[in-house]
């Protein structure tokens, strides 16, 4: 799986990703870095076999609704928290994320206290 780490989610968990064994892209590794549109990011996720959006940004569940897409997408709603916040609650949830991703789950939200499987 690779894991795509949209523009308003800190660069360091596109490390973290890493450093689990994963493969991440985030949007600063884009040609247009940060300022890389909604619908790149989906086109990307598209021609990317088996990957996964995160976002905090409520477009992509929107869009997901609407289009399908992207097919994979996980929806942080968090609010604002410092990133060392942010790592602390991947650490603690993403096992299972991961996990519900790998036995074909499209849609899960991660919270500040719960993971939301949407489908």
């Amino acid at each position: 799986m690779i894991y795509i780490v949209d523009a308003q989610l800190p660069k360091r968990l596109s490390k973290w990703l890493k450093d689990q064994g994963f493969e991440s892209i985030h949007t600063l590794d884009l040609p247009d870095k940060n300022e890389t549109k909604d619908i790149e990011i989906i086109r990307i996720s598209t021609d990317i076999s088996e990957s996964i959006v995160i976002s905090k940004d409520k477009d992509f569940p929107e869009y997901r609704l609407i289009n399908g897409l992207p097919e994979r997408l996980l929806w942080i709603t968090t609010g604002n928290i410092v990133n060392n916040e942010l790592l602390n609650l991947f650490d603690k949830s993403f096992r299972k994320i991961n996990e519900a991703f790998e036995r074909g789950k499209k849609f899960i939200e991660l919270s500040n206290t719960s993971i939301i499987v949407h489908e």
